[in-house]
């Protein structure tokens, strides 16, 4: 019996292969042995999830399938069979509604083509979620990881193209390891993923439309807007946060020398 069984939701034998060559590596994901399912239609995975509720520790999903159910469709279905399993929606659809008709479900969402810096921590970011929501230290040796691989990225910034890749990158690792909230560019530039202060406030603001608690909170009338408010997460160390009805908190902007 393997530590780890993923599971691969795919109609393509080359993402089942791809997917296999980079999980199998058992160093990659830091577990003694890792093992596979593989479907390559929705019939066959919800009929082995309603029979093995217990079996996958993680789910990759691809959304659309040659012929048949998307896997959004399955959706309903899959989380019915074992709603706390973590799930990674793999798609090359770019179309934002499509992706949007999963929200509700609360995914893991990673574009192809798959780059594997990515989908490895996309899984330990998915375990963790499910088996240690509170372990600020695990969340951030994930943190630690990714900074790892930014900063290889960042050797490349001679070149134009290097630079541009870094930014997309480093906004997917972003997003995996924040999705409930948004950032704009400077507080992405500013974003130290190494604080655990940082971390462990962020993480309490990862909900929608509502102030999170136990954080020091005023409004803040610097940026010209009313619906931005300060945290304080050190002496002079500040996050600013817009919320507006309906969308993600958007992390505005960090200060590490905010004075008033």
């Amino acid at each position: 019996m393997s530590d780890l069984v993923i599971g691969i939701a795919d109609d393509e034998e080359i993402i089942h292969n791809g997917l296999k060559e980079i999980l199998g590596d058992k160093e990659n994901i830091n577990v003694p042995s890792v093992g596979f399912e593989s479907f390559y239609e929705t019939d066959s995975l919800k009929d082995f999830l309603y029979d093995n509720p217990d079996r996958l520790n993680v789910l990759i999903l691809d959304v659309n399938f040659k012929g048949g159910e998307t896997g959004i469709e399955a959706l309903p279905k899959i989380k019915e069979y074992v709603p706390n399993l973590p799930i990674i929606l793999l798609t090359a659809d770019k179309d934002p509604s499509t992706i949007e008709l999963a929200f509700d479900y609360i995914l893991e969402y990673l574009p192809k083509p798959i780059d594997s810096n990515i989908i490895i921590i996309a899984i330990k970011r998915a375990l963790y979620k499910k088996t240690s929501s509170s372990n600020i230290r695990e969340l951030l040796d994930i943190n630690a990881e990714m900074q790892m691989y930014v900063n290889r990225l960042e050797k490349r910034l001679f070149e134009d193209e290097a630079a541009k890749k870094i930014n997309n990158d480093l906004k997917k690792l972003i997003q995996i390891l924040f999705d409930e909230i948004e950032f704009t560019p400077q507080s992405l530039s500013a974003l130290q993923v190494s604080d655990e202060r940082l971390i462990r406030l962020l993480k309490s603001i990862d909900h929608k439309d509502k102030l999170a608690s136990g954080a020091n909170v005023q409004k803040f009338k610097k940026f010209a807007k009313e619906n931005i408010w300060e945290y304080r997460f050190g002496r002079k160390e500040r996050v600013f946060v817009q919320y507006e009805s309906g969308k993600k908190p958007l992390i505005w902007d960090i200060d590490y020398t905010h004075s008033h």
